[in-house]
């Protein structure tokens, strides 16, 4: 179905509306290699990492200018394996003079954001939707995960087409509820650096295509999502999306999201030209002016995985420009660079993630 699809790639996409296996298991390959110069805590506690799957592949390219800049695919769920990086998207990013994520992600714009996505008039969803049916499987599902009360206090107040993107993910968001996105997780770390940090969009220009959306087309997109949340496992979706990611695998994750995508539809072909081909154009627009106009700087540039993958994706369009972009590789190694913060994991080196990022701080 349709529905699945699109529900899918939003799951990828978007910072608020939003990666089969070949898994790192770690288990008894998790350990303080005693020639590695990686992390000399005694109290560092890596029995943690016996249960987690991290970058084996990190989606991180190299656009070789005289200056070098860097395309960095990222996914918009939290997760705390998400959030150890590789160390070489670390050492990339600390080479680097600017660092951009799709928007940007102050205070002022995330607070800009909200005022858009929610009714400050006192209107509220029971208003505006006068399917019974349609508030019965949300009061329904919202009740299945104890929530209901945070939707008297809060969500009611959200425009449908925000809720519609937000509840797909609602329940996985609640186990990381205090952890970053990748995306705000870069930012934070690029600006404990000094480095000079910039949205390539505007918020307008992010989300325009749920500015312009009928109320009639909220609401079907808001059932739309709640189907997709009753017919399909939710949760073992969100896993092989993950799982995708940390696997560094483009094309299996196109293919997860171009499940069943069959029927003609045109509100959602139109919401996917706008949401990915149409922003894709635009933002290596940007990218070339930025890294042409200024030869002498270097980039770091964030953006959602969904973005780079097939002959519309930004890796293919940036090529098609005359650009040389390569992968960058995550090689093994004996050593690892930092004493305190950096962990050594199956011949690699991490990042540790530090909860000194989380939002309740």
């Amino acid at each position: 179905m349709r529905n699945k699809f699109i529900v899918i790639l939003l799951i990828i996409l978007m910072i608020i509306i939003f990666s089969i296996f070949s898994i790192f298991y770690l288990e008894e390959n998790v350990k303080k290699d005693e020639g590695c110069n990686c992390n000399n805590n005694s109290n560092f506690n890596y029995s943690k990492y016996e249960n987690m799957t991290l970058s084996s592949k990190p989606l991180l390219w190299k656009i070789s200018t005289e200056n070098p800049s860097y395309l960095y695919g990222s996914i918009h769920l939290k997760n705390e394996d998400v959030l150890t990086l590789p160390a070489i998207v670390y050492d990339k990013l600390l080479e680097v003079d600017n660092v951009y994520t799709e928007i940007k992600l102050d205070d002022e714009t995330i607070n800009e954001m909200i005022l858009y996505s929610i009714y400050i008039d006192g209107t509220t969803i029971d208003d505006l939707v006068t399917s019974g049916d349609i508030l019965e499987k949300l009061y329904n599902y919202l009740d299945s995960i104890d929530l209901s009360s945070i939707y008297e206090m809060s969500l009611k107040s959200f425009k449908p087409w925000y809720l519609a993107n937000s509840i797909t993910i609602l329940e996985h968001e609640l186990k990381y509820y205090n952890h970053p996105s990748l995306d705000s997780y870069i930012w934070k770390l690029a600006e404990e650096n000094n480095k000079e940090t910039y949205g390539l969009e505007t918020i307008n220009e992010h989300l325009d295509v749920f500015f312009d959306m009928s109320l009639e087309d909220q609401i079907r997109y808001l059932n739309d999502s709640l189907n997709y949340i009753i017919k399909n496992n939710v949760t073992e979706d969100i896993n092989q999306l993950l799982d995708a990611y940390l696997e560094g695998d483009l094309e299996e994750i196109d293919k997860l999201i171009n499940t069943e995508y069959e029927e003609n539809d045109p509100f959602y072909d139109d919401l996917l030209s706008q949401l990915i081909n149409d922003r894709n154009v635009n933002m290596i627009n940007d990218i070339i002016n930025l890294v042409e106009n200024n030869p002498d700087e270097q980039y770091f540039f964030t953006i959602g995985a969904g973005h780079f993958y097939g002959d519309d994706g930004i890796l293919n369009l940036i090529r098609g420009e005359g650009y040389n972009v390569t992968l960058v590789q995550f090689n093994e190694s004996n050593t690892c660079k930092r004493k305190n913060s950096e962990i050594h994991i199956k011949n690699k080196c991490y990042i540790e993630y530090d909860d000194k990022y989380n939002i309740t701080n």
